[in-house]
């Protein structure tokens, strides 16, 4: 039976909340699927990068992070409509590293990039996922 995976990219402002740091997120980011960082702003002007979804076989997906400017101290994860994380991250770039039980990616190296590229599963999941990236 095939499963069909819808993706959506929360892209637009009302889906997106952004926050910025300079270090590797916060421990407590695995426990608030908001990630509100405290002490940063959220963004509300137009995201300098590109989330692009490609999907592969066997329910995989390739998931491109691309920015004409530099960034780091980033985290991407995948998201229900109702706020529960959904998916795993099955493989990565050599900069970054799994976080909260590959459910998120971050940043691995002090260093500023422009893209990254992972590849994302849902699992036995079937609906909606909006994937959220702050940097």
């Amino acid at each position: 039976m095939k499963v069909l995976v819808l993706i959506s990219i929360a892209l637009l402002l009302q889906l997106m909340e952004m926050a910025c740091f300079t270090k590797e997120p916060p421990t407590q980011t695995c426990m608030n699927a908001n990630l509100y960082y405290v002490g940063m702003n959220l963004q509300d002007s137009k995201p300098p990068y590109k989330i692009i979804i490609h999907r592969e076989k066997h329910n995989l997906y390739q998931v491109s992070l691309k920015s004409s400017k530099n960034f780091k101290g980033f985290i991407i994860e995948g998201f229900d409509s109702t706020e529960n994380r959904v998916g795993k991250f099955t493989s990565l770039d050599e900069n970054t590293k799994y976080l909260c039980g590959r459910t998120a990616v971050t940043n691995d190296a002090p260093i500023d990039i422009s893209q990254a590229f992972l590849t994302w599963s849902p699992k036995n999941f079937i609906g909606k996922v909006i994937f959220r990236f702050r940097h």
